[in-house]
């Protein structure tokens, strides 16, 4: 009698504690085609873009990135290793490309360069800072500290940051939110800095690490606003977290050496 009830105990116990609520963020924005929602599931986030045409996963404990296009049913995957292989093949192409212009006019040859980007360098990491304010608002009824976010000594940014206790996000569902952020900007950083791109500077004003959820974006750039509209705990189909049976995966890596084969 005594180890059944134990056996129920532990049962009732693994149920609850494995079948915890997944999260689902919906989001308004002005930005034409920008996703508009986002879900948390254990360590994974799916990022949908309207109308359903395509999915960014990203599984942030197997450090992988998969970007799936549902309109054609393809999709392909980004890791370090692909990242890596992908940059060092895009600087092969840029070399190729400058020994064919080696041969025209100077002016022309900077011209062609410049309009290009073949010669641009990697810009040095800014540096961010982000400064909260006395003021609390609130938005969609919770509330939010005003955030300031500088890039190089220059407002970029303005944040409303919530504490995940308000916002009604468990901490696991914010590490996992976190820890999405941090790879994107890594991953960007490493191609910026082997292609010679501002990518990573890009990213990492972009995406700041906030002390708290952001109920509230603007991008000061650009005039790009987003908006937490909702954010429910729900059960989410793991379906959602990968491409569709049938779906054809493809290679940029492939893709790119077919191109560095084809004749001049």
């Amino acid at each position: 009698m005594k180890y059944a009830t134990m056996t129920a105990a532990a049962c009732l116990f693994l149920s609850a504690t494995s079948g915890l609520p997944d999260t689902l963020i919906k989001f308004k924005t002005n930005a034409p085609g920008s996703p508009d929602s986002m879900s948390i599931k254990g360590s994974k986030v799916l990022i949908s873009a309207p109308e359903g045409k395509g999915r960014f996963i990203m599984d942030t404990a197997a450090g992988k990135i998969t970007m799936i296009n549902d309109q054609e049913k393809k999709y392909f995957e980004l890791d370090n290793k692909t990242v890596e292989q992908t940059s060092s093949m895009m600087k092969m192409m840029q070399n190729a490309m400058l020994a064919q212009l080696k041969n025209l006019p100077p002016e022309q040859r900077k011209a062609i360069e410049s309009r290009l980007g073949l010669q641009q360098k990697t810009p040095p990491a800014p540096k961010v800072e982000i400064k909260p304010t006395s003021a609390v608002i609130k938005v969609n009824g919770i509330p939010c500290t005003m955030t300031n976010i500088f890039t190089d000594g220059k407002k970029t940014a303005e944040a409303c940051v919530a504490t995940t206790k308000a916002a009604g996000i468990s901490e696991a569902d914010f590490a996992t939110m976190q820890k999405m952020f941090r790879m994107s900007r890594e991953l960007a950083e490493k191609a910026a800095s082997m292609s010679g791109a501002a990518a990573g500077k890009f990213a990492r004003s972009l995406a700041p690490d906030l002390d708290g959820f952001p109920m509230e974006v603007r991008d000061l750039r650009n005039g790009n606003n987003v908006i937490v509209s909702k954010i429910e705990k729900t059960y989410l189909s793991d379906t959602s977290f990968k491409p569709g049976r049938g779906y054809q995966k493809f290679n940029p890596i492939q893709e790119m050496q077919k191109l560095m084969q084809r004749p001049n």
